[in-house]
This record gives structure tokens, C-alpha cells and sequence, in this order.
């Protein structure tokens, strides 16, 4: 999931299903930020 643009009470967010976009929008209190890509990285290097 991926932020497009950060209104005042809303996040519209976008996705893909099955090759398709999807696009929505939530309230900033219902999304929470996870570094996926420190998290790979963390991964591979732990033994």
C-alpha cells in the first residue's frame, strides 16, 4: 500500500489486487507506517 496524498482527515492510499490498482482513502489514525524495506534488509543480514 502506497500514500498518494495526505488530506486533512483523510489518507487516499493505493494497491494492487490481482494486477489491478485499487485506490481508497482512511482516516491517519487507522494506518500505521512499517518500514518494509529495513525489514528485508534485516533479514537477510541476520543469522
Amino acid at each position: 500500500m502506497t500514500v498518494v496524498q495526505v488530506l486533512k482527515d483523510q489518507v487516499e492510499c493505493t494497491w494492487f489486487v490481482n494486477g489491478q490498482p485499487v485506490k481508497q482513502s482512511f482516516p491517519p489514525s487507522s494506518l500505521r507506517y512499517m518500514d518494509v524495506i529495513g525489514t528485508i534488509c534485516r533479514w537477510f543480514v541476520s543469522d
